[in-house]
Formats: structure tokens, C-alpha cells, sequence
């Protein structure tokens, strides 16, 4: 009976030794990197094992001996990052490995973003300022949809960027989209948690916010701050 092992691309070889005719060892390579090293090695010779490069695939389950003698099932949950950043999504952002950040994707987008692995969306939009797809083509595509209303310089606030960051956290670490209609707003409520939560100074705030996509709100974000400190 095998056992169903929950990986994600941070996995080092230090903490799964998988066999493909020799353990890997003495690396800290993510599965993906050890999965490029791993592509030309020739299945044909090994018959009893699969690629890694073959089996990261988001929520498929391939069968690989990962130690002699022992069958389990691997499913390896990984963002296809490559597949994300061709989806030409307007303003698109990556602050950190698992979540990304941009204006407002289109309905075919959302099809890519979650094929690619995608497990949240967040919006900052007021629905009936939000033209581009409904709700439920978020849920018919099996993520989970949060609305955080950011309706303009009047939304721009601390305590909208304390929802936002409760509302991250409740994801456990699974990758989400966080959009705005530019990411703008994104990037403001994040400049603002940093300030008032993480205690990072003012202009530092500013240029968090900006990997996430603060522009124009700028020198709002930067007044707000000022004032807090």
C-alpha cells in the first residue's frame, strides 16, 4: 500500500532521499532543481522509477520507488512560475515563491493561474468594480475567493492591511494571487502592515510595498506612515 507524501518545491534532498539507481545527497537543491539535474537521466534504464522532471505536475499522483523495496505515492505540489509569467497578467509581481501579485486578471487568466497551481485569490476590488470575472469563476475553477473591499484612497487603511495579512496567514503557505485593478493597492496595504507590524522603518515600508506593486498611493502610504511613527 503506498503512502502519500505532501511535498512542495522548498523540499530539500536533505529531507527526502529519492533513488533513481543512487540516493541524492550532501544538497540543498529544491525537488525542481534537482528535477532539472535529473532530465536527461533515461527512464529506459531505470524501469522501475520515474523522473522527478516527470512527475511535477500539481495535483497528479505518480507512483515512484523513492527507497529500495518501498513504493509510495508521491504528489508533489508545486507553482509553475514559467506558465504564470507568460499568462501576460497585467503588472504581475512576485515578492516571495508562493504568492504573486498584479492588477486585475482576466477570466482566461484565472484558467492559467490555476492550472499553473494557484490555490487562493484575493481581491481588493468592489464587486461592481471588478470587470474582469465574477466569484464563481474563481470557485468553479477550485480556488477560494476573498474579497478585501479597497474602494480607493478611502480604502487605504491599517486596519484593511491587518484583514489583509490575517486573511494570508489563513492560507497555511499555499500559493495565492492578491490583485487590485493596477497593485496598486496591493502594494499600499502591504507598505502599511510593514511600518505598524513588522516595525520596519518608513522608507523600507515603501519599498516592500513596492515589490508588490505601490505606485501612485506612494506618498499617501509614506504620510500615513509618518505619522504612525
Amino acid at each position: 500500500m503506498g503512502e502519500t507524501m505532501l511535498l512542495d518545491a522548498t523540499t530539500t534532498a536533505n529531507s527526502f532521499h529519492y533513488y533513481y539507481g543512487s540516493p541524492v545527497q550532501g544538497t540543498s537543491s529544491s525537488l525542481s532543481e534537482i528535477a532539472d539535474e535529473q532530465e536527461n537521466i533515461n527512464p529506459e534504464e531505470n524501469p522501475n522509477c520515474l523522473r522527478l522532471h516527470d512527475a511535477i505536475r500539481d495535483g497528479e499522483s505518480l507512483k515512484m520507488n523513492l527507497t529500495r523495496g518501498a513504493t509510495r505515492t508521491l504528489v508533489i505540489n508545486e507553482i509553475d512560475t514559467k506558465t504564470i509569467s507568460r499568462l501576460n497578467i497585467k503588472n504581475l509581481k512576485s515578492p516571495h515563491p508562493d504568492c504573486f501579485s498584479s492588477g486585475e486578471p482576466t477570466k482566461r487568466q484565472l484558467e492559467g493561474i490555476a492550472l499553473a497551481g494557484i490555490k487562493h485569490i484575493i481581491s481588493l476590488l468592489p464587486p461592481e468594480k471588478q470587470k474582469e470575472y465574477q466569484e464563481q469563476d474563481v470557485l468553479d475553477l477550485k480556488m477560494s475567493y476573498k474579497n478585501i473591499i479597497v474602494d480607493g484612497e478611502t480604502g487605504v487603511t491599517f486596519s484593511n492591511a491587518e484583514l489583509l495579512l490575517k486573511t494570508i496567514a489563513s492560507f497555511n503557505d499555499e500559493p495565492y494571487l492578491l490583485h487590485c485593478a493596477s497593485g496598486n493597492r496591493n502594494g499600499a496595504l502591504i507598505a502599511l502592515y510593514s511600518g505598524k507590524k513588522d516595525g520596519k522603518s518608513v522608507s523600507e515600508s515603501i519599498e516592500v510595498g513596492k515589490k508588490w506593486g505601490l505606485s501612485r498611493y506612494e506618498e499617501l502610504v509614506r504620510g500615513m506612515l509618518q505619522q504612525k511613527s
